[in-house]
């Protein structure tokens, strides 16, 4: 049983003791990946794991993993000459995500704070933080407003 546990304390030091060169390795890899890959290949890929020789890589689309497949022998060149490191092989992802930006949501602006002028908001906004109903302020304002213009 120590044999195992000897090699299994072996594998697992062995394994630690790599980490921190993998994440230096993928995060040099990421930061240069338009040097690497070229620029419009990198707007399409990226690199997502080193690991065991293996260099993971996402790409959005079916036609970009292609092109990446098909560089793969120069990819690595590179990768070994230009910035010392050395993967064997190399695998591709498909994740359509990766090169659309993210979409940053409107802010919704409720019809009752629409119609409020800036110190009525501010007002609103006071209520809010001091602990008061900010819903039943707004309500009120929109109701006052709504009534005083149909009798004008």
């Amino acid at each position: 049983m120590k044999n195992h546990e000897g090699s299994l304390r072996e594998a697992l030091d062995r394994f630690l003791k790599n980490i921190p060169q993998r994440v230096k390795a993928l995060n040099v890899l990421t930061q240069n990946w338009a040097v690497i890959a070229g620029k419009e290949p990198a707007k399409h890929t990226k690199p997502f794991t080193l690991e065991e020789g293996t260099l993971s890589v996402k790409a959005d689309s079916p036609e970009w993993g292609s092109f990446i497949r098909m560089e793969t022998r120069t990819l690595l060149e590179i990768m070994k000459k230009d910035f010392k490191i050395k993967a064997d092989t190399l695998r591709v992802i498909f994740d359509p995500m990766i090169s659309r930006p993210r979409r940053q949501r409107k802010k919704k602006t409720s019809p009752a704070l629409a119609q409020l002028d800036e110190k009525e908001k501010k007002a609103a906004s006071d209520a809010a933080s001091g602990g008061k109903d900010r819903f039943g302020y707004l309500l009120v304002k929109f109701i006052e407003k709504n009534t005083t213009e149909r009798k004008v």
